[in-house]
């Protein structure tokens, strides 16, 4: 845990140190009060964890103004206590250096202690001005959903004239990957609800949004629906970003078991002819021993580029293990799972050429054939125990080849004969 002098621990204020990917280094004692947890339980998880979601965008555009002065702009948000609820905060960070490694430190101060303070004593105009400035779209909807009025967000988000959008169909301005989702929530609207609405801005890129939707209609005095739009374009692909950095094998760039499983399990939820190959290089310890581990990470990744050469694109390929690879198979799988075989003894027919040195690459790979109730882990294991026959069956004897994995256990031992036969 990061070490600061014990001046910060004193302070009534939270204060966090986070790394520029977010994640949580130090906090100090009064930042465990604000949350009520233990706040080492969070080290090296993200902050945005401890933010309430619809904040998030928030969070993401004030960091990516922060990186153009030394000081972020104060920030109003809420964060989640540990009993649930949520605690009204005002946010600051620094960009700062310690030992040559760039950090971000957030203060953060209570502030739903406050007396409340009523905007500007009512004063229609300020409150006015106060819609028309806010950073989300915020529209009034009639009964036939058509557009009452709009604040100027809409213009600077979508490039849309007010104007001319006024007595329009909202839905008309919403993308048609989610229009049907959102006509059909604000058509049965019951108080309020909350949908994800993707929109086209005039010059036709996408943008996402958190739709917030209020029914108002029986209020005389708006007698419309309210609705918000927050705009979370960054945060979604913030998201995919992450996503994606936790779903991939970091050397190889195809996916990693976690991902792969995640993946196969919902093809085996749709599909039936599923086929898992296990591919296990041979003698993979003697190339890693011979030309050092750098030769050996870069026999992987040319590994990993020739399995994903003869693989089509709905396939899925991820590394499980330091030299073993698994690739599944959908439709007509007996056929395909063939044929990629004799694809891979083609793609590996040629030495690799690393650093100048030229290393020949063989591959023994195992097949299984998906059966009723099966999960993704139990093909992945039944592909293995075939590889490992396969491999003893090229190479009798073969000391250097691992240890043999378990069968499977005895309900699972209902393979049909293809999967034997495939080898």
């Amino acid at each position: 845990m990061f070490a600061e002098p014990s001046l910060l621990e004193d302070l009534p204020d939270a204060v966090l140190l986070i790394s520029v990917l977010g994640e949580i280094r130090w906090a100090n004692s009064a930042t465990e009060d604000l949350f009520g947890d233990r706040l080492d339980r969070w080290v090296g998880r993200n902050v945005l964890e401890l933010v309430h979601p619809d904040d998030h965008a928030n969070i993401l555009n004030a960091y990516d103004t922060m990186a153009d002065k030394p000081v972020g702009s104060l920030l109003g948000i809420r964060v989640q206590h540990f009993d649930g609820g949520l605690v009204a905060v005002e946010l600051r960070g620094r960009r700062i250096v310690r030992d040559g490694v760039a950090m971000v430190l957030i203060v953060l101060r209570r502030v739903d202690d406050r007396d409340g303070i009523e905007l500007a004593g009512n004063d229609a105009s300020v409150l006015h001005r106060f819609m028309h400035h806010s950073p989300s779209i915020l529209a009034l909807l009639n009964e036939s959903l058509e557009l009452v009025t709009t604040n100027t967000a809409f213009t600077r988000l979508l490039g849309y004239n007010q104007g001319l959008a006024r007595g329009r169909l909202f839905v008309d301005f919403i993308d048609e990957s989610t229009r049907d989702a959102v006509r059909y929530g604000l058509e049965r609207i019951d108080g309020s609800t909350r949908l994800a609405a993707s929109m086209r801005t005039s010059t036709g890129d996408l943008k996402h949004f958190e739709l917030h939707a209020t029914d108002l209609r029986a209020d005389p005095m708006v007698r419309g629906i309210a609705v918000t739009l927050l705009d979370v374009t960054d945060l979604r692909q913030a998201q995919q970003h992450l996503r994606g950095l936790a779903d991939t094998d970091h050397l190889t760039g195809v996916w990693n078991r976690r991902a792969f499983e995640r993946n196969l399990d919902e093809i085996l939820a749709r599909h039936a002819d599923v086929a898992v190959l296990y591919c296990d290089i041979d003698d993979f310890k003697s190339i890693n021993d011979g030309f050092g581990h750098g030769v050996g990470d870069a026999v992987l990744v040319e590994v990993a580029r020739c399995i994903r050469s003869v693989i089509e694109r709905r396939d899925l390929v991820a590394r499980i293990g330091g030299d073993e690879f698994v690739i599944a198979l959908s439709g007509d799988a007996a056929r395909r799972s063939l044929e990629l075989k004799q694809r891979m003894a083609v793609a590996f027919s040629d030495s690799v050429v690393v650093e100048g040195d030229s290393i020949d690459v063989s591959v023994s790979v195992g097949i299984a054939f998906a059966q009723p109730s099966w999960t993704s882990r139990d093909l992945v294991a039944r592909a293995d125990h075939d590889m490992y026959d396969a491999k003893h069956d090229r190479v009798p004897g073969d000391q250097s080849a691992r240890r043999k994995p378990p069968m499977p256990p005895i309900w699972l031992r209902t393979v049909t004969a293809a999967s034997r036969g495939a080898r």
